[in-house]
């Protein structure tokens, strides 16, 4: 299985529905598939149009989604510099 189907095939344990925080369901999901898949771009854009369709109710718009993909991309990205950032200041070990 390719990174994207199986990020499709564990967010399909994520349900986003109107009044029942979809809003952070939609972000988590996004996130996950951002930070726990490694997507990004196409890819990541793909994978959560494909769960948007079969696992939001109801399903969000496409700039609403897109808003969802952005914040999760901020959150991989200031991850990524944090890493790097406590990967270089530790200290070595003898």
């Amino acid at each position: 299985m390719s990174p994207e189907e199986r990020a499709l095939a564990y967010l399909q344990t994520i349900q986003s529905v109107q009044g029942q925080d979809g809003s952070g369901a939609a972000y988590h999901a996004a996130c996950v598939a951002a930070e726990g898949f490694d997507l990004s771009g196409a890819a990541l854009a793909w994978v959560m149009g494909s769960w948007n369709q079969s696992n939001a109710s109801p399903p969000w718009s496409e700039r609403e989604l897109d808003h969802k993909i952005q914040d999760a991309m901020k959150v991989k990205d200031a991850s990524s510099r944090l890493g790097a950032r406590e990967t270089r200041s530790s200290p070595r070990r003898s």
